[in-house]
């Protein structure tokens, strides 16, 4: 058809749309494109670009979503992963839940290398519970009463030794026992001072004194009964001033069953370690026969 067909010509060849209604397909070159008015195309790789607010009524169902400003969402967000500053968050929903004031509290133990969340001057950061006691036992101040190490169960041991002193920590030491017995009957409990971290132990007959006596060792209580339901001897051995390099002296208190009575016994004692050496390491053993069985856990009094 050649020539011009005016706006008030009609075509019948069915088409229905105004003229008007014909324009808004003109969107000049900008195929793909958004142009105000205009109908909206998609260019060859099905990619339509500047749009302004879309409202949708229905569900955006999409490959991906790069939004570049902020999104309201009002409403559930539901996501199988989530990053944050290039940062994958890895935490499950649970885990996140028990930073929630409402959540049920546990019984779960804690055990050395478990985690607590610490504010570091605004920083979240995660500390183990090792260094979270350290930081608290340390604001215990001077004075107080810390464990260091126990025996165990002794059995048939020859000698019990206890190597962890620091004169930079504890002033003094105390050693509680329980149920103390000797393998041969009638036997002394004693303990040995060393000065070498317990490589040697001096048990040497007139180094120690107790009651203008000799001993061979600090006296911690005797004749200790190995009869039948005898319950051996109980309570606790003190030992002061081990840092110092002029005497170490020591101070027992224990109720033991003798083997004369078969009995309880209260017997108290202070021993001086007459050598001008400090102490770094304490050996208990029996003057006869071997340490049939009890145990020995050792404390230290913080000096700060």
């Amino acid at each position: 058809m050649a020539g011009y067909i005016g706006k008030k010509a009609a075509l019948t060849v069915g088409i229905a749309a105004t003229v008007d209604e014909l324009n808004y397909n003109d969107t000049g070159s900008a195929v793909g494109t958004v142009v105000a008015s205009k109908t909206v195309t998609a260019d060859a790789n099905k990619d339509v670009a500047s749009f302004r607010n879309i409202t949708l009524t229905g569900e955006l169902d999409a490959g991906s979503l790069d939004i570049s400003g902020n999104a309201d969402i009002d409403g559930t967000l539901e996501t199988d992963a989530l990053s944050l500053n290039g940062t994958a968050v890895t935490t499950t929903a649970a885990e996140i839940n028990l930073i929630d004031g409402g959540t049920a509290r546990g019984t779960t133990a804690i055990a050395d290398g478990d985690g607590v969340l610490i504010n570091d001057a605004g920083t979240m950061r995660m500390t183990n519970v090792q260094t979270v006691k350290t930081y608290m036992t340390a604001g215990v101040g001077g004075g107080g009463t810390e464990f260091i190490a126990s025996s165990g169960a002794i059995s048939n041991a020859v000698t019990v030794s206890f190597t962890q002193f620091d004169a930079s920590k504890y002033d003094h030491y105390m050693f509680w026992m329980q149920h103390i017995l000797g393998a041969t009957n009638n036997a002394d409990l004693f303990a040995h001072a060393s000065t070498d971290g317990g490589s040697n132990y001096d048990k040497t007959d007139g180094n120690y004194h107790f009651n203008n006596s000799d001993y061979p060792g600090f006296r911690v209580t005797g004749d200790i009964s190995t009869a039948t339901n005898a319950a051996g001897a109980t309570g606790i051995f003190y030992l002061h001033a081990h840092h110092s390099t002029k005497y170490t002296m020591s101070q027992s208190k224990v109720v033991a069953m003798l083997s004369d009575t078969y009995i309880g016994a209260f017997t108290e004692s202070g021993t001086v370690h007459l050598v001008n050496q400090d102490t770094d390491a304490i050996q208990f053993a029996m003057n006869t026969g071997n340490i049939a069985s009890g145990e020995i856990v050792m404390y230290g009094i913080k000096n700060s």
